[in-house]
């Protein structure tokens, strides 16, 4: 049996409301990610570790933290049971509007690149409410961008 081609990534850039620095500590605090994506432990640095806990402990992302260069790139390994490993970048950029975010998920399976594109703009969107003091339900966003990406 053959392993499924792993060429494809999802990119996707965003404007978020806050100076980098702000949306630094948004994608790289524990207690700030476990807001908007999911509960997340973390050893801060190039080598730490990270962990994201799902829905339930079978549903557990971990890796090493490959890139620690704040307030500008955190990139780091996406392991999950039943997956080969995939890579998750973080780069932050100053923008007139705040900070020009660019998610880039790479190594992934063909075959689940549309559901991962729609669960990272499901939790952009909140990462982006997050800074309004409005998160919206991950769900509905998920929803609405499988149907907008169908």
């Amino acid at each position: 049996m053959t392993s499924p081609p792993r060429t494809h990534e999802v990119h996707i850039e965003r404007v978020l409301p806050a100076p980098p620095e702000r949306v630094w500590q948004a994608i790289s605090n524990p207690a700030e990610v476990s807001q908007w994506l999911t509960p997340t432990e973390m050893t801060p640095g190039a080598g730490g570790h990270i962990s994201h806990y799902f829905e339930n402990d079978d549903h557990v992302r971990e890796g090493k933290i490959l890139i620690w260069d704040e307030p500008c790139t955190l990139e780091y390994q996406w392991i999950f049971k039943g997956e080969e490993p995939s890579i998750l970048r973080f780069d932050l950029a100053p923008h007139p509007q705040g900070t020009l975010l660019t998610l880039r998920h790479r190594l992934l399976p063909t075959h689940l690149t549309g559901e991962y594109r729609a669960g990272w703009l499901a939790h952009l969107d909140r990462l982006e409410g997050s800074f309004t003091n409005s998160i919206p339900d991950f769900w509905e966003r998920y929803t609405h961008w499988q149907k907008e990406n169908a």
